[in-house]
């Protein structure tokens, strides 16, 4: 199949992904040898699994940079598992925030393409 721009621009965005992800896992390796784990077992599984990751990511990168559709479908469930785990992290953040607090938010406004209405974008928050 011919590759399209789009296909080339979410293949370039899947290996970047899969390039943070290898630098995950070897941060994990780094932790591991530096004995900053409290079970070694478990360390060692998550990194197995973080490989595999890689692997993953960087075989649906390719296959996108080709044009095969199994490696877009999965790529789209790697962006919908990354969306879900950054809800998960700004969740957590917002769970040990407490009741009635002051909240300062960093973000900007910016109109997107040829939307009628600016959007925020809040890049961080944290309690006052």
């Amino acid at each position: 199949m011919h590759s399209t721009t789009s296909a080339r621009v979410a293949a370039a965005v899947l290996g970047i992904e899969a390039a943070g992800v290898l630098v995950l896992a070897l941060w994990q390796v780094l932790a591991l040898l530096a004995g900053d784990t409290e079970s070694v077992t478990s360390a060692v599984a998550l990194i197995v699994l973080t490989a595999v990751g890689v692997a993953a990511v960087a075989a649906f990168a390719a296959g996108t940079a080709r044009g095969i559709s199994w490696a877009r479908s999965g790529g789209i469930v790697v962006q919908l598992l990354v969306l879900a785990v950054a809800f998960g992290a700004v969740a957590e953040r917002l769970a040990r925030q407490a009741m009635g607090s002051h909240w300062r938010f960093r973000g900007f406004l910016a109109t997107p393409g040829n939307a009628k209405h600016p959007v925020l974008h809040i890049q961080d928050f944290q309690q006052d």
